[in-house]
């Protein structure tokens, strides 16, 4: 029988912390305490200011130690399609700071000495149809040559190299994209919160931000400075505003049983991580030990049959390793991603609040690094700039925070990729 347990909290599972009495005041309260508002509050502290962190649940029981732990910072519009979108100047700024959050993981894991098994493998992205291939060859030599990365285009008889799968057409292979064991960061990255004097209050939800210097919890109410909300993908009815911008999407991901070891030096000769060109592209990976590969891939029903969602996804698994016919599923689960409209990370101020959202299933690197920009923002610090500075989104039209389109989109999408792949 399939087991519903994240993987990744077999070896971190997230636990209830120390309850502590709720200030009234503060310096910062910070709404959410996943990657974004704990990477915020951290910088916050050591600044010498007095940070609050509150969560509705377990601290980091959601999206931040349930994804799929691939450090890809992926934006969803390419170069060439960013720069006619938003200017050349922004457009290339913007894969530069994705470039720059990527590094500044791993500067971070490495001076905090973070145990979270973090390698460096490589990710390779492979092209469902050979007219893909094509486009994925011109994207990656533009952005060779605008950035400086090292973009490696593998032709279908070299990608074996990195996959040992006949399913795609080529591919490209990036050797800065990494990955790591989410449940053992988000262990490291609380102990450094907490080591830094942050309060955090978990199973402490707040009812209400009222302003830009007030909140109301479960446990009392906290006049601040200043206020972010970092709920990402969770956004509740405490901010009725946000709901309507940021629509939730579920993420589910499988991990399979144990695979003998020549199968999997053979599946993925790197060990690295792997994605696809496509609308509904699955990503997967073996897990830091080696012995299982994690999949994953939005959820197409939805939530309404979880066991089997699952077992769709384990049928991926053998569609892209048909050797594998049969594996069973050893554990399955799912995480709430967050999109905007325009389908962008996002920064930006209402009415004094700063709000950090919109990660499109990337948050593994934008997180913390939209963490730290809001923080900065708070500082005066300079090292608040960031490419992705906007405005407030925009409403979606008959959405109130209920994605009840969702099913009809994924839907669409997947007949787009069937077409396209035919």
């Amino acid at each position: 029988m399939m087991n519903s347990i994240p993987y990744w909290w077999r070896h971190a599972p997230p636990t209830p912390g120390k309850q502590q009495n709720v200030q009234s005041n503060c310096d910062v309260v910070i709404v959410g305490a996943g990657l974004t508002g704990l990477s915020a509050a951290i910088v916050l502290a050591r600044a010498g200011k007095s940070v609050q962190v509150f969560d509705r649940g377990i601290a980091g029981a959601g999206a931040s130690t349930q994804n799929g732990g691939i450090l890809s910072g992926n934006l969803r519009m390419g170069l060439t399609a960013s720069m006619a979108a938003y200017g050349p100047d922004r457009g290339l700024a913007m894969y530069k700071e994705a470039i720059d959050a990527r590094r500044a993981f791993r500067d971070f894991v490495n001076a905090e000495g973070i145990k979270c098994d973090l390698q460096y493998n490589g990710r390779f992205t492979g092209a469902m149809t050979p007219r893909d291939f094509d486009g994925m060859k011109r994207a990656a030599d533009e952005e060779n040559e605008a950035l400086g990365v090292d973009a490696q285009i593998l032709e279908r008889q070299d990608q074996n190299a990195m996959v040992g799968s006949d399913l795609y057409h080529g591919g490209i292979g990036r050797d800065d994209i990494g990955s790591m064991h989410p449940a053992k960061f988000y262990a490291g990255l609380l102990a450094v919160a907490i080591n830094a004097g942050v309060t955090v209050h978990d199973n402490t939800a707040v009812l209400n931000v009222l302003d830009q210097n007030h909140v109301e919890t479960l446990r009392g109410n906290v006049t601040a400075d200043r206020v972010i909300v970092a709920m990402n993908g969770y956004a509740d009815n405490s901010d009725a505003w946000l709901r309507k911008r940021v629509v939730p999407v579920t993420s589910r991901i499988i991990a399979t049983d144990e695979i003998d070891t020549d199968v999997m030096a053979r599946l993925m000769p790197r060990m690295g991580t792997f994605g696809e060109a496509r609308y509904l592209g699955r990503y997967y990976r073996p897990s830091p030990d080696g012995k299982r590969i994690l999949l994953g891939g939005r959820d197409v029903l939805v939530g309404a049959n979880p066991a089997g969602a699952a077992r769709r996804l384990a049928d991926n698994v053998v569609a892209i390793f048909p050797e594998l016919r049969g594996i069973g599923v050893d554990t399955h689960w799912a995480g709430q991603v967050a999109y905007t409209q325009d389908e962008l990370p996002s920064i930006f101020e209402r009415d004094g609040i700063i709000y950090a959202c919109g990660y499109c299933g990337s948050g593994t690197v934008w997180a913390p690094w939209f963490g730290r920009k809001a923080a900065y923002r708070i500082l005066g610090d300079e090292r608040a700039r960031s490419a992705f500075d906007c405005n407030p989104p925009k409403t979606i039209p008959l959405y109130n925070g209920r994605p009840w389109f969702l099913p009809f989109a994924i839907g669409y999408y997947g007949v787009r990729d069937w077409i396209a792949g035919r």
